[in-house]
């Protein structure tokens, strides 16, 4: 990616902050930039619903195309006993 800053090459006005051109000649100001990653910690406050969650989850499918051939192989079985062995590796690390 090759990115250059042109607040340092054009002086036209004294108030502007350096901008960036992106390879698609996008200019953006670092004023309106944000981090990649938040900087405020994680609310604690959020009450979580896990039937809601679940419910909701259960509608989501994902089309065939998005299902790489390797995954399809795998039986639903494998996947889910996986999974359940992983997660309580999680829970019970010793």
């Amino acid at each position: 990616m090759c990115l250059k800053l042109i607040g340092e090459l054009e002086s036209d006005s004294d108030n502007s902050s350096p901008r960036e051109v992106t390879e698609d000649n996008e200019v953006t100001s670092e004023s309106t930039q944000k981090p990649a990653v938040s900087e405020e910690p994680p609310r604690q406050d959020i009450v979580i619903n896990l039937d809601e969650v679940r419910e909701a989850m259960s509608n989501v499918t994902l089309p065939d195309s998005a299902i790489p051939p390797w995954a399809a192989e795998v039986p639903e079985s494998q996947w889910t006993s996986f999974l359940l062995t992983r997660i309580r590796n999680i829970q019970n690390p010793n």
